[in-house]
């Protein structure tokens, strides 16, 4: 009688070779051994080979005297690999230049880190964690790299490029813009219909559906790029319908029977949208939300606005002509809500972006430090009027502190930084000729 077993290793990483076949007994010891690889032709057994994934056939032979025939058995097994390592590096894809304290992060649960970065950027502290703090450099872009080793010593390399852009000038509208159907706006140096600008975020965004608020928690809102362009006449399109909204800021309603988009009526309670005034059908009924797809709306428009960072509660701008360093307005200031300020300057991140994922947050009815829901509502909004129509960002002005502001030899006004926390001058003109009037 004819026996044989056999136990095997698998492979370590994806791709390798190096499983390994052992024959654990055979009977008799004198019978030959031979092996296959799935459908494959038996050839000899050796001990010492080492094997890629498959199903593998171990056979004994021994001639059995009869007619040159042989009495053999078989058995099998199997190796397996495991998934292909793969990482990927989470964070914004522009800054804005000379920013700080930006978050690049990769798979967590590795055995090792080994981060690089080369061009307009550089790499503050540790680069063998799991996430690393950027600073940006001048104005062009750099590339961070990440190598990430697991526990059984496979590796995975990835990167991302990152824009570094002047974030002196930031192009943002409103919704009321973004509900006009004969609207024109600047984006750059570029004018735009209200339509074509939209049709522009999803060209750069790169998909043709934008999903605000939490899919998992079946709280969320789905606008696809046909609500923008589907219908001949653009008046017709149904983001006309829903913008501007309004009514108060609330959590999208749970709805699980089917999907929660316009073009789906029986969905329209949960975002809530307009099902019974005439005048408003189909209009966002959430101020909160009209305003996230507001926001998202001028960050895929107006690149330097994603990267913008939130340090203080008052945004210093001035209005500028379309694609030019003309100023043609006064500076305005613009209050942001301090517990939302405190939040994102606490840990969570303070940029445009970080802002944009805590009202998705609060939309899919999450509550990330427990802030009022109308507080983030009024954050959004007033980001996306401060820069209504491209100002140039001229400083903050901190929580209960002295103006920090931005001046400039060339601006129609200039404000001038005092000790008093509550006292702005601003002289005109500027630069002095012979005469100058203080503002106070």
């Amino acid at each position: 009688m004819v026996t044989i077993t056999a136990s095997r290793t698998n492979v370590t990483c994806n791709g390798d070779a190096n499983g390994t076949i052992t024959v654990t007994s055979v009977t008799p010891a004198s019978a030959v051994i031979t092996i296959k690889k799935d459908a494959g032709v038996y050839g000899a057994y050796n001990p010492s080979a080492t094997y890629g994934p498959g199903v593998y056939t171990l056979k004994a032979s021994i001639p059995n005297g009869n007619a040159n025939g042989f009495c053999e058995a078989t058995t099998t097994v199997t190796i397996t690999e495991p998934p292909l390592l793969t990482c990927s590096i989470d964070g914004l894809p522009t800054l804005c230049a000379l920013s700080t304290n930006n978050t690049y992060s990769t798979n967590a649960g590795m055995a090792k880190y080994e981060w690089s970065i080369t061009g307009n950027g550089t790499i503050v502290g540790s680069t063998s964690g799991s996430s690393v703090k950027v600073t940006a450099g001048a104005a062009g872009s750099f590339t961070i790299s990440v190598k990430v080793t697991n526990g059984n010593g496979c590796t995975s390399e990835c990167s991302k490029e990152v824009k570094v852009e002047p974030c002196g000038i930031v192009c943002t509208y409103t919704q009321g813009y973004y509900g006009n159907v004969g609207g024109i706006s600047c984006f750059g140096d570029k004018q735009y219909t209200t339509q074509g600008a939209m049709v522009d975020a999803f060209t750069n965004y790169g998909a043709n559906r934008v999903t605000f608020g939490k899919l998992a928690a079946n709280r969320y809102f789905n606008l696809y790029l046909t609500d923008i362009n589907g219908k001949a006449t653009v008046g017709d399109n149904n983001i006309f319908k829903m913008l501007p909204g309004g009514t108060g800021a609330k959590v999208i309603g749970m709805f699980s029977a089917s999907e929660i988009t316009f073009s789906n009526t029986a969905s329209w309670g949960a975002p809530p949208l307009e099902s019974k005034k005439a005048n408003n059908i189909g209009k966002i009924n959430n101020t909160l939300l009209a305003q996230t797809i507001t926001l998202w709306f001028n960050m895929y428009n107006s690149s330097s606005l994603s990267g913008f960072q939130i340090t203080d509660d008052t945004l210093l701008t001035a209005k500028m002509q379309c694609g030019t360093q003309t100023q043609i307005g006064n500076v305005v200031k613009t209050g942001l809500p301090h517990s939302v300020v405190v939040f994102l300057n606490s840990g969570y991140g303070n940029s445009v972006t970080d802002l944009f994922n805590l009202a998705n947050a609060y939309l899919g009815g999450d509550k990330p430090g427990n802030l009022d829901i109308k507080a983030v509502a009024d954050a959004v909004d007033k980001i996306n009027n401060a820069f209504d129509g491209c100002s140039r960002f001229d400083g903050f002005i901190p929580y209960g502190g002295a103006m920090i502001t931005r001046v400039s030899s060339t601006s129609t006004s200039s404000a001038v930084q005092l000790n008093e926390p509550n006292l702005t001058v601003t002289t005109y003109p500027n630069p002095v000729t012979d005469k100058v009037r203080f503002v106070v």
